[in-house]
């Protein structure tokens, strides 16, 4: 993976462990995870040693508008309750005057 390679150069040195949907080094680390799967991003947050009294950034791009509402309550619901200090972004595309987005054409 030559994004993998690079890391150390980007980081000024440090080593980096990636595999086909992380990358973790000493100080960061990037989990993709199903976030309707809760069992498994805990493991991956657990294994990521990831330290819930820190401040934490969450980040979900075009990814909560194509989960049922519960499953987004019960994320939310599970970042609140798992960090004490957070910033969750979200960014989802919008449409604000068609009423068939445009950026629905390319999903059907």
């Amino acid at each position: 993976m030559a994004l993998c390679e690079d890391l150390p150069l980007v980081l000024g040195g440090a080593a980096a462990n990636c595999t086909s949907t992380d990358i973790h080094t000493a100080s960061y680390h990037l989990v993709g995870v199903d976030l309707q799967n809760l069992d498994r991003l805990r493991e991956k947050l657990d294994m990521s040693g990831v330290q819930d009294y820190l401040p934490t950034l969450l980040l979900a791009e075009c990814v909560l508008v194509y989960m049922r509402e519960e499953e987004v309550h019960r994320l939310l619901s599970y970042f609140a309750n798992k960090f004490h200090t957070a910033l969750f972004i979200n960014y989802e595309q919008v449409a604000f005057y068609r009423p068939l987005p445009i950026f629905s054409h390319f999903l059907n």
